[in-house]
């Protein structure tokens, strides 16, 4: 209509809008969707740690395992062979102690063993 009044400066009129509207307009359309997506993808969280959790626990079951097993466990299957360091160091059985110093198991030359020694 404004082309059709022969209005003066209206083409340019026209353009500043148009390029107006692509400067800012187009702008903050893209950050109202995507911050509108963000914030509705944070709901999805919650629901993936109750997926989790059931999970550990239907495992949990599975195995038989109520206490759950420790980080340690994982990387080290023999570690729960082992005593922790809160057990006493004291042995379980009433054998004697056995000797500190393995004078058996030293070589017949005094304990100097030539491959590590060096000579």
């Amino acid at each position: 209509m404004l082309l059709q009044l022969g209005m003066p400066g209206g083409l340019e009129l026209l353009v500043v809008l148009v390029m107006g509207l692509l400067m800012f307009g187009l702008p903050l359309v893209l950050v109202a969707v995507l911050g509108a997506l963000w914030l509705r993808a944070d709901d999805d969280h919650d629901e993936r740690i109750r997926q989790l959790e059931t999970e550990i626990a239907r495992l949990h079951a599975q195995v038989g395992d109520d206490d759950g097993a420790t980080a340690d466990e994982f990387t080290d299957p023999g570690a729960a062979d082992r005593p922790t360091d809160d057990a006493p160091d004291s042995p379980t059985d009433d054998a004697p102690d056995s000797p500190t110093d393995d004078a058996a198991d030293r070589s017949p030359d005094g304990g100097r063993d030539p491959d590590r020694d060096g000579g």
